[in-house]
Order: C-alpha cells, then structure tokens, then sequence
C-alpha cells in the first residue's frame, strides 16, 4: 500500500501533504481464536518513494487498526502531521476503554474514528481539494478495519470514509460501516484483488500458491499468520504498475509487517519495524 504525500506552500516554505496509503495491501486472516493482520510498507510522494510507513496499530491489548487512503495532513519533512489516522484510534481507544457499554468496542471505536477522520479530510478537501484527491480511485477517501474479540469469537468491522462535491461546490464526506463480520474471516484493504484471488483459491496461479503455503507450513509454524503475510508478499512481487497521479509505480512494496491478536495472549508482534509501535498501556 502506498503513502502518497501531496505538496501544498504555505508562507513559501512549510510543505505539507495529504498523507496517503491508497496503493496498500493490508490482509487480515483469522481463526476462532486468533486474528493476523498483515500489511506492507510502501508510501509514495510525488517526488521519491519510501518504505517505512507502518500501517497497522495495536491498541491496547485487544484491538487492531489499520488503515487505506488518506490517513493524515501535514509536513512532510518529519515533523508531526496536523491530524493522523492512526494517533486518532490510539485516543479514542483510551478514551472509550474507560467508558463502561454494553456496544462492543470494535462497533465503538469504528463510530467515533469515522465521525472524527471524516471532518478532518471535509477540512483539507476545503483547504487543499487536488492534494487531497491525489491518486484517490472512485469516491473513496480512506478505508480502515477494526478487529477483536467478542463474546469469545472474532469481531472484525471494516468501514469507509467517501466524499461528494456538489455543483456549486459545497464538499461532503461521510463515513459509513462496510461489513462486520463476528466469525473466522479474510478481510482486505487496498490492492486486494491478487490477494482475494489467492485466498479464493479458484485459478491455477492461487493453487499453486496455497500448495506452496501448505510446504512452508512446519508443525511450529502458524496456519494463519502465513498465508496473511505470503499473500502479500505474493502480490508485492506480481502486481502490475498502477498509473498514479500520472506516472506508472509499483503500488506496493517494503517489508511486511505482521501483528496477531489473541484470546489468550492479546497482542503479539510477528515482524515489524520500528515505525510499528507497540501497544500502549490501557491502566
């Protein structure tokens, strides 16, 4: 999945961009008791590529977020962004935590982030609409996941933020709950379609695949944490160049990173580089 970062002036000298991941591969895998989201690395500028943007986010001990597309605004030469994605979770998360509800958090957190990402990108559309559109595909601006555990089987809930633009010009963005999904499940953000096809498992390409996934498999290896980080690794190494904000680009890339969530044990990193941070404590 890539970061694309759009170029805006402000007082001839503080750049900052739309912060976007719209070419990324995020692939979750779950089993009863265990959910693996798995993600690349690749982000992209309209000037230079970098493969070092962590798109998963473990929050606490019991939820994983991740996210596709528009994910922050601000300056692009390391300082922190004006709003981010990802920082957005990890407060509500504490927030909400504390609040005692009957709603599964999953179903909270995903409400509360989508209310308060949408006015953000409303905002930067007003401020900056072509960096803001830059390399989005369709009408949608950013999809995320949010996956847990409840009443002791997987909760996993994905959701998108899309926008409109009126004749005469008035922006609307609005977010809206895509799936929810409380079972065993594989669920993709981004580049999904080599992905979902390996999964599927209906072309000679996919099984060969899953038979090349089964003679990796050892008895110490784990069943669902593979195929999540294969299947990216697979499509990392076939997908075609994509025409972005007009130029061909390879869409997605860098290490993979790998994060599994269980009953037993929460959160446990599998690979991920130091951009990949761990969970924040909840007490």
């Amino acid at each position: 999945m890539k970061l694309f970062f759009h170029c805006v002036f402000f007082l001839a000298s503080l750049t900052a961009a739309a912060q976007k991941e719209s070419g990324t591969l995020i692939v979750l895998n779950a089993s009863q008791n265990e959910i693996v989201v798995a993600a690349d690395s690749r982000s992209l500028s309209e000037v230079a590529q970098f493969d070092n943007r962590c798109k998963i986010t473990a929050l606490g001990n019991q939820l994983i977020f991740a996210a596709s597309g528009d994910t922050g605004y601000g300056p692009t030469d390391g300082r922190s962004l004006y709003w981010d994605a990802h920082t957005i979770a990890q407060m509500i998360f504490l927030r909400l935590y504390r609040e005692k509800t009957a709603k599964p958090m999953p179903v909270r957190l995903a409400e509360t982030w989508g209310k308060e990402v949408k006015s953000k990108l409303k905002s930067d559309l007003k401020r900056d609409k072509q960096g803001t559109l830059y390399g989005v595909e369709d009408n949608t601006l950013t999809s995320a996941l949010f996956a847990g555990f409840y009443d002791g089987s997987p909760f996993i809930i994905t959701g998108a933020i899309t926008y409109s633009i009126s004749p005469n010009g008035v922006v609307a963005t609005s977010f809206s709950i895509t799936n929810i999904f409380r079972r065993p499940q594989a669920v993709f953000l981004g580049r999904e379609d080599i992905a979902n096809e390996l999964f599927t498992g209906k072309t000679p390409r996919s099984v060969q695949w899953r038979q090349s996934v089964a003679m990796m498999t050892t008895p110490s290896d784990d069943a669902i944490a593979l195929p999540a980080i294969e299947a990216i690794r697979f499509s990392i190494e076939h997908y075609p160049l994509k025409n972005i904000g007009g130029e061909l680009l390879p869409p997605i890339g860098g290490p993979i990173d790998a994060v599994r969530l269980t009953q037993a044990k929460g959160v446990e990193w599998i690979q991920r580089k130091e951009s990949c941070q761990l969970p924040h404590a909840t007490e």
